[in-house]
């Protein structure tokens, strides 16, 4: 078990090694270059099996393309007139990304590091002081958790359920759909990419301007609270926007958060760590170094 109330805040980064999840220029290029004109391939046919007209998925390409925005996300904050068929797009194409095997790799995996730090009975595993608080729509924690549980302690479902429901996993911006052991749900499948799986992950997504009351900003008050008596706070893979960092408040963290800064220059590091009030100490090494380093 580790010892530390620990949150772990969770960016995109944390996804991309070693579960080859896309940073979000790799899925704007993959999103744009699979829906040119005069192509035929999965994404188009799966879309268009959504109902969204041909013509429609070209105008939300050429805006998007011409629009100089590195993410979709970040093109979808200015243009609520797309942000439906653009979660229909998101939706489609992350769920192709959803390869279990790639979740129990040896090599650089942060996750699997993590999980043998709280190695301990199967009664007492959910009595680790751990939480996770991520930006991103996928669902490898717990969907790798989950599965650990089950094959390290070969217990039923129901019990790994029962267990992890006493470590909080919060999708601030949404998840591609529930897992169907946390009840209707979508198996993790890059094959469930029919019309109505798509349909279902895409309800699920929320853009990061769209309004945070109506329920949406009870996940932001419980991961502060979460982080209010946090004694550790890690910054996983997080790409400090500006929105992101004023929602959960970095500002007034209580305690210094360590963050990986891969890909960070140290000028930017500077001005993110002005932006943070000082809160944020950029500890070098990726999401997989960090967790073997400093969690305890």
């Amino acid at each position: 078990m580790i010892k530390n109330r620990s949150v772990f805040i969770l960016g995109a980064g944390a996804s991309v090694k070693p579960f080859e999840y896309p940073t979000g220029i790799e899925l704007s290029k993959h999103i744009t270059e699979l829906l040119r004109p005069g192509i035929q391939n999965q994404l188009k046919n799966n879309l268009l099996g959504c109902e969204i007209q041909e013509h429609k998925l070209y105008e939300f390409r050429d805006a998007f393309l011409r629009s100089g925005k590195n993410s979709i996300d970040a093109f979808l904050e200015h243009r609520s007139d797309l942000v439906e068929i653009g979660r229909t797009i998101i939706a489609a194409t992350l769920i192709g990304y959803e390869i279990e095997k790639k979740l129990f790799s040896f090599q650089n995996n942060w996750l699997r590091t993590l999980y043998n730090k709280l190695s301990t009975s199967f009664d007492e595993f959910g009595s680790n002081p751990i939480s996770f608080v991520t930006f991103n729509y996928d669902r490898v924690v717990e969907q790798f958790l989950f599965t650990s549980l089950r094959n390290s302690y070969n217990r039923p479902e129901e019990e790994c359920k029962t267990v992890l429901a006493n470590i909080p996993i919060i999708h601030l911006h949404g998840q591609l759909d529930f897992l169907p052991w946390q009840g209707q749900g979508r198996p993790y499948s890059h094959l469930t990419t029919d019309r109505e799986s798509i349909i279902s992950s895409a309800a699920k997504i929320k853009i990061i301007n769209e309004d945070i009351t109506g329920g949406r900003d009870k996940d932001f008050a419980r991961a502060k609270e979460l982080i209010g008596v946090a004694q550790r706070i890690y910054l996983l893979g997080f790409g400090f926007h500006p929105l992101n960092i004023a929602r959960i408040g970095i500002a007034e963290f209580k305690k210094s958060a360590l963050a990986t800064g891969v890909g960070l220059i140290q000028r930017e590091k500077k001005v993110i760590s002005s932006a943070c009030n000082d809160k944020v100490s950029f500890v070098g090494g990726d999401c997989n170094q960090t967790v073997r380093e400093f969690v305890q």
